[in-house]
């Protein structure tokens, strides 16, 4: 590949890699704050998803 074509806008996850963003500390605050949040509604969805099973089974076996 040459320089032209790693510069060209048709490629811009090249220029990403090799020009990394800088976050400052406060952005780094939010990212964590954003993956805390994300991983939370992750969690909370397999345990609706596993109580909902659980639910479902109990009305299958007469519990």
């Amino acid at each position: 590949m040459t320089e032209a074509t790693k510069n060209d806008a048709a490629w811009p996850e090249l220029d990403a890699m090799h020009n990394p963003v800088t976050l400052s500390k406060e952005e780094l605050k939010q990212r964590g704050r954003k993956n805390l949040a994300v991983g939370g509604a992750l969690l909370a969805f397999v345990v609706l998803i596993f109580f909902v099973t659980m639910a479902k089974l109990a009305t299958n076996f007469g519990v």
